[in-house]
C-alpha cells in the first residue's frame, strides 16, 4: 500500500503543477511549489 500511496501523491503534485502551469506564469508557479 505504501507504494501506491506515493504514486498517488506524485500524480497529485504533477496535477497541481500542470494546473498551475496552465493558469499562471511558470516563474510564480515554481515559486508556489
Amino acid at each position: 500500500m505504501e507504494g501506491s500511496k506515493s504514486v498517488d501523491k506524485l500524480s497529485e503534485v504533477h496535477r497541481s503543477k500542470t494546473h498551475c502551469h496552465q493558469t499562471q506564469p511558470l516563474i510564480s508557479c515554481s515559486a508556489s511549489i
